[in-house]
């Protein structure tokens, strides 16, 4: 999620859209759909485009988000050419389409916004369409196979974001990177959370952060929010789903592997709340597709123990903050508290059965339902 500036969607009409189609992708706009989206604007749009084989009908996604710095904008450079970098290696995740001028450099649009006088201006992304249904929007058991796939895929974009040429740059610290913890803490009391949760809170991001500090681990750029809403699955009539595609990767960060991890395990044991599969099964069905893949980046014992820490932190990072967010953004409240009471939940739960045997995810992936 975006830190700048404030989390106003801009509301473009078609003309806008078909215009910037035009102007930088050299694009004909034929049919805008909207899609959600907490910080940008974004669009299922189809349109058509001259190429060397003659005009093709191409369907894409054109999202529009918040330029506030310089900073910023080494960022979003380097997002284009490092997805085309995952693309090119055979990964299922969106393209970047090129500009008319053949580069990846997103351009910025200048948008009428009185509450947005700080920003710059607006980037712009047009990405290849991932056909399908977000996972989260699916009645899905996640069956031992699945989850193991889940753990391949991380496996191989974490090997090859290691071969990509160009260094991701240096950032904004923001409590919504899982690595830039330590930021949480003064946020945890501001919000309303009881004496308990919020001793429970502190401990988990205390004993992150002391964690991560204490070790080096394997290293990668991370997708950073790999959860059911950025997880496309494929769904034909009569057959099961399967998955298509990965989605949104503005929370690109570098940082230990094991947080991609962390995120999404986090985000399949509270899908059915109370939980009808436990954290360790789901943990080690992961890690063994992680671990099995062919090319995947070696994890030690440390990372092991990182990731047992790092699963209740991330409880409180999204617990928190979505509070946090909700305080300063009433227009996005039910939204931001859409799996308040699961994280919760998941937090205490962490605590009551986990929360004493970090030896046990050092051992994680001995024991697995599919193989």
């Amino acid at each position: 999620m975006a830190m700048g500036c404030p989390p106003q969607k801009p509301d473009l009409p078609d003309s806008k859209v078909s215009q910037i189609l035009s102007d930088y992708f050299g694009c004909s706009l034929i049919d805008a759909k909207r899609l959600d989206g907490y910080d940008d604007f974004s669009a299922h749009v189809t349109f058509t485009k001259q190429d060397s084989s003659g005009k093709t009908v191409q369907h894409g996604v054109i999202k529009i988000l918040g330029a506030d710095n310089s900073v910023k904008h080494e960022f979003q450079k380097f997002i284009g050419g490092f997805l085309e970098h995952l693309c090119n290696a055979g990964l299922p995740f969106s393209r970047p389409l090129r500009l008319s001028n053949g580069t990846l450099n997103p351009p910025t649009i200048q948008l009428e916004h009185s509450e947005q006088e700080a920003c710059q201006g607006h980037y712009v992304h047009l990405l290849s369409y991932v056909e399908g249904v977000p996972l989260s929007m699916l009645d899905f058991h996640y069956d031992g196979y699945f989850l193991q796939k889940i753990g391949s895929l991380a496996a191989r974009m974490h090997s090859v974001a290691l071969t990509h040429p160009t260094h991701i740059p240096e950032r904004v610290k923001s409590p919504w990177y899982l690595v830039d913890a330590e930021l949480l803490l003064d946020k945890i009391c501001a919000v309303n959370l009881s004496a308990e949760d919020v001793s429970l809170s502190l401990r988990a991001v205390k004993d992150f952060t002391s964690c991560l500090g204490r070790h080096k681990y394997t290293e990668s750029i991370l997708h950073g929010d790999l959860k059911g809403d950025n997880i496309i699955m494929k769904v034909d009539e009569g057959t099961k789903p399967s998955l298509s595609g990965v989605i949104d990767f503005a929370d690109l960060v570098k940082g230990p592997v094991v947080i991609d991890i962390a995120v999404f395990a986090v985000a399949v044991w509270i899908v059915n709340w109370p939980p009808t599969q436990s954290l360790l099964q789901i943990i080690s069905e992961v890690l063994a597709g992680y671990t099995k893949t062919s090319d995947a980046l070696p994890l030690t014992a440390v990372d092991r123990e990182l990731l047992y820490h790092a699963i209740p932190a991330r409880c409180v990072q999204h617990l928190v903050m979505c509070r946090y967010d909700a305080l300063h953004d009433p227009d996005n409240v039910s939204y931001l508290l859409s799996e308040d009471v699961y994280m919760l939940g998941a937090l205490r739960e962490f605590y009551e059965t986990c929360g004493k045997d970090s030896d046990l995810f050092i051992l994680l992936h001995k024991h697995t339902t599919y193989s």
